[in-house]
Formats: C-alpha cells, sequence, structure tokens
C-alpha cells in the first residue's frame, strides 16, 4: 500500500481536478490491487474475452470473418491485425496519459499487467476527472473506429472491427474502476500508483471502508 502525504490545508475549489497531497479530512474507502487480486482480475480477462466473442459472433451473422481472409493472404491479415492492435494499444495509453497531464496530474506513467495496462500518477484525481480519463479511449477510438467501417474497403471491414473489438476489451478495467467509483460522492478523489487504485472520500461521509 502506497504512503499517503496529507495536505493539511483544505480543499477551496473543488473544481480542481488534481492534488499533489491528500487533502484534509479525506480516508481511504477503497483499494484495488490487481496484481494481489486475482478473482478481480480474471474476472475482469473473462468479461473482455466474453465481450470480444460476442460482438465478434454477432456481426459475423452480417459479415462472415472468412470474407477477410479470403479476400487477404494470410501474412497481409495477420500483419496488418497485429500492427493496428500494436498501434491501437500505444494510442490508448497515450489517450489516458495526455489527459492525466491536462488536469496537471504529476509522474503521469504507464504500467503493463500481463493482459491489462492502466496509466498511473502521483497525484490525487478528482472522480470526474478520473470518469473521462477512464472512458476517454473508449469513446475517442470508439467513434473514430467505427466510421472507419463505413469508409474502408470490404476487404478491410474485419480489421477495423477487429479494433474495435480489442478497444472495448482493453477498456473493460476501466469501465470497472469507473464502475467503482461512479456511486461515490463527487468530491471522490481517486489515486493510482505502483499496483493500487485507491479511492478516497471525505471522513464525514458514511460510506464504509472495504477492500477488493
Amino acid at each position: 500500500m502506497p504512503n499517503f502525504k496529507l495536505n493539511k490545508k483544505k480543499i477551496e475549489n473543488m473544481e480542481q481536478n488534481s492534488f499533489k497531497d491528500l487533502p484534509e479530512g479525506y480516508r481511504l474507502q477503497r483499494s484495488l490491487n490487481l496484481k494481489e487480486n486475482k478473482r478481480t482480475y480474471f474476472t475482469l480477462v473473462l468479461t473482455a474475452v466474453f465481450a470480444a466473442c460476442a460482438m465478434v459472433v454477432a456481426m459475423s451473422f452480417f459479415v462472415p470473418v472468412s470474407s477477410y481472409f479470403e479476400a487477404n493472404s494470410r501474412s497481409m491479415a495477420y500483419g496488418a491485425f497485429l500492427a493496428g492492435a500494436v498501434a491501437y494499444i500505444l494510442l490508448h495509453e497515450l489517450t489516458h496519459c495526455l489527459i492525466l497531464k491536462r488536469y496537471r496530474a504529476e509522474n503521469v506513467k504507464t504500467s503493463f499487467l500481463s493482459l491489462a495496462s492502466y496509466p498511473k500518477s502521483s497525484s490525487y484525481i478528482s472522480k470526474n476527472a478520473y470518469v473521462k480519463t477512464a472512458l476517454a479511449p473508449l469513446i475517442l477510438f470508439g467513434a473514430v473506429l467505427l466510421i472507419l467501417n463505413f469508409l474502408v474497403p470490404s476487404r478491410f471491414f474485419w480489421l477495423v472491427y477487429m479494433l474495435q473489438t480489442l478497444n472495448v476489451m482493453g477498456s473493460i478495467p476501466d469501465i470497472f474502476v469507473v464502475f467503482l467509483i461512479s456511486r461515490r460522492p463527487p468530491e471522490t478523489l481517486v489515486l493510482c500508483v505502483d499496483s493500487d487504485i485507491c479511492i478516497f472520500t471525505k471522513q464525514s461521509q458514511t460510506l464504509s471502508q472495504d477492500f477488493c
């Protein structure tokens, strides 16, 4: 568990999106470590795989997957997807980091955990800013890839659609954390440091402390 620095000054403006130190009056309400909590980690992995399978099966009723391999050589089909997947993953994490930087978060980095990756920062991020940061890649690339699916030649339909599937898969952990904080008060703060995702609420609030 990371050490939390306490800021003795009270928050004067809750529109502030990031804090260097933990403001006065806050306490740890929930902590999640995917490296240690294997049950949650594998649940997220299985959810991502299920979502991907559901998307592929549903679309295959309209456009057969085989059409992609029939229109392209195997080396082209697999090579294009691999290149697209690597580019997407890098852009996904870059988007997280750029938005955190926009909110003036400090020491922004990306951590990779087996089949999952997530941004981390030494700053305490407001609930509103964290939700926007977490969902930005899903919404941004979801819209871009959807438009591309209508614009690219039919031979590349499945290439773009599989990247869309990857977009959904990669966003499952982000959606999960957003779900965890969705019912918390607006002044909730989130800290992502090392392998911990920590949620802080004001001490005066009655939410009980629990851990994943």
